[in-house]
């Protein structure tokens, strides 16, 4: 009985402790037909796309996957942000616009990295450190934050990197209803209007306490030591039972 005991918590314990998988709560890249781009070569030198996480506590931002391309190598880059939801709207969900002065870089990409072959974008992933994640989380509305790229323009030329988008006729995972386009420009595009810029976000499960790891460890650890002590046990003999050793020779027992 306290075998099995011992047992179930190992189990439970170890089971917990095993790293969560990323989910993806947002996604414009996948099954999607490309239906142009947005960059610095045309003069919109910041483009920001919108995603909701549904729940505060579900776990840290971890990666953003954008689809970019380049007309060539200039030698700058696109730099990418992430920024909270400028408000006023507090409707869970509903993208008002980035707030550009609170936008935090998690990443840069060199022009001359990125594919120049039309329709066929480089996915670049940017890693989001878990305490970028929590600031942006606290600080943003409606559980909506934002991506946003902006082409380097120091020296001569400017960044040519641009951000595809897709036609807007595949919504992928948690793309309907959220917003994308420059907000310099004051223009800011529904997915029904007019496809979402090529997006993938990953959020991480918050971790199991690593203590619960160690219940894990103890239990597998008491466990074997009950297996041992029975083991040893089958090999006593009881009192007064020893018999006398068998000594092999050449083959033949004496």
């Amino acid at each position: 009985m306290k075998k099995g005991v011992f047992t179930a918590i190992a189990v439970l314990g170890l089971a917990a402790a095993i790293p969560a998988q990323a989910r993806v709560i947002y996604d414009s890249i996948s099954g999607t037909t490309i239906a142009g781009a947005d960059g610095s070569f045309d003069g919109n030198s910041i483009m920001a796309n919108s995603f909701y996480f549904a729940n505060l506590s579900a776990g840290a931002i971890s990666s953003v996957t954008l689809g970019l391309g380049s007309t060539g190598s200039t030698g700058n880059s696109l730099m990418v942000y992430l920024t909270p939801d400028i408000g006023p709207s507090d409707v869970a969900g509903v993208p008002s616009g980035p707030d550009l002065a609170n936008a935090v870089q998690i990443g840069s990409i060199s022009d001359s990295a990125l594919s120049t072959i039309i329709g066929t974008p480089s996915l670049i992933t940017f890693s989001v450190p878990t305490a970028v994640s929590d600031a942006l989380v606290a600080a943003t509305f409606n559980n909506e934050l934002w991506v946003v790229a902006v082409g380097q323009q120091t020296g001569s030329p400017a960044s040519d990197a641009y951000w595809y988008f897709n036609d807007g006729t595949v919504m992928g995972v948690g793309a309907d209803g959220q917003a994308h386009g420059n907000p310099l420009q004051g223009v800011m595009f529904n997915t029904l209007s007019e496809g979402p810029y090529l997006l993938t976000v990953e959020q991480v499960p918050e971790p199991i306490s690593i203590a619960i790891m160690g219940i894990g460890l103890a239990g597998l650890g008491i466990v074997r030591r009950l297996r041992n002590q029975k083991s040893r046990s089958w090999l006593r003999l009881p009192a007064g039972s020893e018999a006398a050793p068998t000594i092999v020779s050449n083959g033949a027992a004496s």
